[in-house]
């Protein structure tokens, strides 16, 4: 919640609506709802922790809209788990939650991702997060730009 309301301060965020925190080393933190599981009680849960965070904005006052992050703590940084996360993140924007504004997903051109000083880097490949390739990002919005319209009911 913090994270959310920081950038609404005069002090805080980038003044562009930025919805992370910085920790004392600088380090950006965008907090997480929790990672994809497999099973329906998880996805329910995961259904309730939206809803919950929808509570929290409107008791605090502001604009119950979320862009939820589909990469980090919500798929443990595991390309396989973030397609998962942003499956189920279009399920609920397809059944109908106007309040969820957009998705964040960590893409690049090849899958995955590579240290720096470990031998030659590969071209299109992430040094930072893990990454989902360009295939399985264009089939992700598809889903999603799916689901956005099933909501407007197209």
């Amino acid at each position: 919640m913090d994270g959310l309301a920081l950038p609404l301060l005069p002090a805080c965020g980038d003044g562009e609506g930025d919805a992370a925190e910085e920790d004392e080393a600088g380090k950006r933190d965008e907090g997480a709802l929790v990672a994809p599981e497999d099973d329906e009680e998880a996805r329910e849960e995961r259904a309730e922790g939206v809803a919950e965070a929808l509570e929290l904005l409107r008791a605090a006052g502001l604009i119950e809209r979320l862009v939820i992050d589909a990469s980090h703590d919500n798929s443990g940084k595991d390309t396989a788990r973030q397609l998962l996360a942003a499956g189920e993140i279009a399920d609920q924007v397809a059944d109908g939650n106007a309040a969820i504004a957009g998705v964040m997903l960590e893409s690049f051109l090849v899958e995955g991702h590579q240290d720096l000083g470990e031998g030659e880097l590969v071209y299109g490949q992430s040094i930072t997060d893990p990454c989902l390739d360009w295939e399985a990002t264009v089939s992700v919005l598809d889903q999603l730009a799916s689901a956005a319209r099933a909501r407007r009911g197209e």
